[in-house]
């Protein structure tokens, strides 16, 4: 741990950074929702991952830098902090290149369609119960 925190950290470790490791990852779900939410509102506007992807990627090299991320999403009023982006990062590169791509952009949206997937799975499994159960009053 300490030696991570040194590395990002350019050699020492302070409370402000230790605390801000702290934080990021006690609000890492907070944030993925954030960025599902803002997928979520732009497929609406009929925006697929892979054209947003584009918006964040100004220099056409398929990754995306944290910075542009960040100033994306907050231009459609979706702000992150240095600290949620890094905690992102720190999830989903899963290269460790510095960079997202499309695909670890779109892992992070998995994430909610499985959630999603479980939770109709579960009630199509009660429905069936509730339907067994009651035909056999």
């Amino acid at each position: 741990l300490t030696k991570k925190l040194q590395d990002d950290s350019g050699g020492s470790v302070n409370y402000e950074v230790f605390e801000a490791w702290i934080s990021s990852g006690r609000d890492i779900k907070h944030v993925e929702n954030k960025v599902r939410t803002f997928f979520d509102m732009m497929k609406k506007r009929d925006y697929p991952p892979s054209q947003i992807f584009k918006k964040m990627d100004p220099r056409n090299k398929n990754k995306v830098k944290r910075k542009d991320f960040a100033s994306t999403l907050d231009s459609y009023g979706f702000p992150l902090t240095g600290h949620e982006v890094k905690a992102l990062m720190d999830k989903y590169d899963e290269d460790n290149s510095g960079y997202l791509s499309l695909d670890e952009i779109r892992d992070i949206l998995k994430q909610k369609d499985k959630k999603k997937e479980r939770g109709r799975s579960r009630s199509r499994s009660r429905s069936r119960s509730r339907s067994r159960s009651g035909s056999r009053s």
